[in-house]
């Protein structure tokens, strides 16, 4: 299996790092892949490495290989009625 294969749950971001080493290379990977940095990946979809920038880091992800997109369904879904612009102190926001 290819490391440059996407898996699920990860992002163009994730990918970024664990092809080159570093954020940094977000837009040149954008422009060499033909694809948006927001863009959800298509699962066993395939990305070009625009270079490695560091190999340490590069290392790292070859072992453990991160997916950090979030699409609202895991972990709960993000409501417009929820957190501390919309409590009210001793009704749904407890101190103490």
């Amino acid at each position: 299996m290819s490391k440059n294969m996407v898996k699920p749950g990860q992002s163009f971001l994730d990918k970024t790092v664990q092809l080159t080493g570093s954020i940094d290379n977000v837009l040149a990977m954008a422009i060499l892949n033909n694809v948006g940095i927001t863009d959800v990946l298509t699962v066993g979809g395939s990305l070009k490495a625009s270079g490695v920038t560091k190999q340490t880091v590069v290392r790292f992800f070859n072992a453990a290989e991160p997916a950090t997109l979030f699409t609202g369904a895991t972990g709960g879904d993000i409501t417009d009625n929820d957190g501390i612009g919309f409590m009210a102190i001793e009704d749904n926001f407890i101190v103490g």
